[in-house]
């Protein structure tokens, strides 16, 4: 049995939905400058137990399962901080994985997230060519070695072979001729950017070049990355909804 589970995240601030204040003969409204004091609500529902959350009954049996997957924070550098993408994987790994395999031990959860730029975000040593500089200078992250061909190991860093001052540093795009992928005239960057005429490893720039190979394409987000223990680990299914806007116009019959 699939089960949908959708993620709701809102802001709530002390003065929402404000709209009348008692005042006396004469005197103007006095609205507070900025928007007060916020709750971020991180939460997940299901069209079975609405919120996930553990019954009665079952928190006694399940101690190693937390009541409810809902998170609430203060939001400002002040209090708790900002929400981030970690955070919300978190949430998921500790709270609502556990909980619904609490709850529906014999189901798969399908969890869905609005397609917001913070929830596809990666890893910092996930293999992404738009983070890789064409040498080894300047400032680009650390990526987990990977293979290419029939299973060649290709070490996405200066082993310890080589000098001191290479040694653990990034080698960049120009791994591209190590792998035998480099190819005549190759740019660091796309002449036709804004045609987009370059696709499907038919570049004239390095970073399309390295972002079609297999393992490249191959990578997941944080937020699909496997959860649970060492000896078992588990593939969670996840959607992330569409890029859309629905605008409902409600016509009033006068």
């Amino acid at each position: 049995m699939l089960i949908f589970v959708t993620h709701d995240e809102s802001i709530f601030h002390a003065f929402d939905g404000q709209g009348r204040q008692w005042l006396l003969a004469g005197e103007q409204p006095l609205h507070k400058k900025g928007a007060s004091l916020a709750l971020h609500v991180s939460d997940f529902l299901t069209d079975v137990c609405k919120h996930l959350t553990l019954a009665d009954g079952d928190v006694a049996t399940n101690d190693e399962c937390v009541k409810e997957a809902c998170e609430i924070m203060k939001p400002s550098k002040n209090y708790d901080g900002w929400w981030t993408t970690d955070d919300l994987a978190k949430q998921v790994v500790e709270k609502a994985v556990p909980i619904f395999e609490c709850c529906f031990p014999n189901a798969q959860a399908l969890f869905a997230f609005d397609n917001a730029t913070s929830h596809v975000a990666f890893t910092t040593d996930t293999l992404q060519a738009k983070q890789m500089n064409l040498g080894r200078d300047g400032k680009q992250p650390q990526m987990w070695p990977t293979t290419y061909g029939n299973g060649i190991v290709q070490k996405m860093c200066f082993p310890p072979a080589h000098p001191p001052l290479l040694y653990g540093e990034p080698k960049g795009l120009i791994i591209l001729e190590e792998c035998g992928f480099w190819q005549p005239g190759l740019r660091l960057e796309c002449k036709d950017q804004k045609n987009n005429s370059c696709k499907d490893g038919k570049a004239c720039y390095v970073c399309n070049v390295m972002a079609s190979q297999p393992d490249f394409k191959a990578q997941h987000c944080l937020l699909e990355l496997p959860v649970g223990t060492d000896a078992y680990r588990m593939w969670p299914l996840v959607h992330f909804l569409p890029k859309i806007s629905l605008r409902v116009e409600l016509h009033r019959e006068l």
